[in-house]
């Protein structure tokens, strides 16, 4: 269960964004609760020294995701209170989307 080369360019280009406009925090429960991460992997993020880290850290540990999970993701972020994060989500999604249709 690995990430499919489309999924990780598109995190890939979207770090910085990821990064700054993703409350990852916030997220971190959900993620854990529908299986995306681990309860290990969670607490592993929540003691990153810096926010900087624990965003390198969440990229490195969702490259051993799967697409779905991505999706998922995707769906937290649409989901979430700020309409600035649900924009992103939407735009991250369709990105994905994008690159699919591509490369199909």
């Amino acid at each position: 269960m690995v990430l499919s080369e489309t999924i990780n360019a598109v995190l890939d280009s979207n770090f910085e964004r990821i990064a700054r406009d993703t409350p990852l925090l916030e997220l971190l429960f959900s993620l854990r609760a529908n299986a995306v991460f681990t309860n290990e992997e969670i607490k592993n993020l929540r003691e990153c020294e810096s926010l900087k880290a624990r965003h390198r850290q969440f990229l490195q540990l969702f490259k051993a995701k799967s697409d779905a999970d991505f999706r998922h993701f995707c769906i937290l972020l649409q989901n979430h209170k700020s309409k600035n994060v649900q924009r992103f989500g939407l735009r991250l999604e369709a990105e994905a989307i994008e690159a699919f249709n591509a490369t199909a």
